[in-house]
């Protein structure tokens, strides 16, 4: 029985070792190859936690959000120029995000006259 305790024990440590990769695993750099367009109209820009910039497009249930953007980012500015405007983003496609269905990671924000952000590399 002491066997059976060891491999249950080995079990548990190499799932939760798994899982704190999955949480953890890094946004790759972004690229047209790894992102997707979406645009809309935006509803909402605010920061939640933690310096991230979080933006909502009408009728997207989806959350966009800038990695601790409000470091490198003007939050009220951000709000005051794409409040109620349209808006193309790039979203970094991320295969192992799948715990948060709802929330996205941006690496693009642009108007039809500005770019706001860009992080996107050509290759």
């Amino acid at each position: 029985m002491k066997w059976l305790s060891k491999i249950f024990s080995a079990l548990g440590v190499l799932t939760f070792l798994l899982i704190g990769l999955i949480m953890f695993a890094k946004v790759p750099r972004p690229s047209f190859a790894n992102t997707s367009s979406v645009s809309g109209k935006v509803t909402s820009v605010y920061s939640p936690c933690c310096n991230d910039i979080v933006i909502t497009l009408q009728d997207n249930d989806t959350r966009y959000y800038i990695n601790h953007g409000s470091e490198f980012l003007n939050l009220s500015r951000l709000n005051k120029s794409l409040m109620g405007k349209e808006v193309e983003m790039r979203q970094i496609d991320l295969k192992w995000h799948f715990w948060v269905k709802n929330l996205s990671p941006i690496a693009m924000i642009k108007t039809q006259d500005s770019i706001y952000y860009n992080v996107v590399t050509v290759f």
